[in-house]
């Protein structure tokens, strides 16, 4: 199921970085409780589907680089 989000115009930098937290949190959450169950998941995937629901992996971006 693909929802569309919309992202409220009005908000200001620090409500944004608010709900990227929030975001993060519940991510973090989900792969606590359902983690196991969604890597069984993924490897019947074609890796090419893995960008759907997974994060664009930063593997030659610095730790200290902020990504913008």
């Amino acid at each position: 199921m693909w929802l569309k989000i919309l992202v409220p115009r009005a908000w200001v930098a620090e409500e944004a970085l608010y709900a990227v937290a929030l975001l993060h949190d519940l991510v973090t959450a989900i792969w606590a409780v359902h983690g196991d169950e969604m890597a069984a998941q993924l490897h019947d995937w074609p890796r090419e589907r893995w960008s759907e629901v997974l994060p664009p992996m930063c593997d030659e971006t610095d730790e200290d680089d902020i990504p913008f």
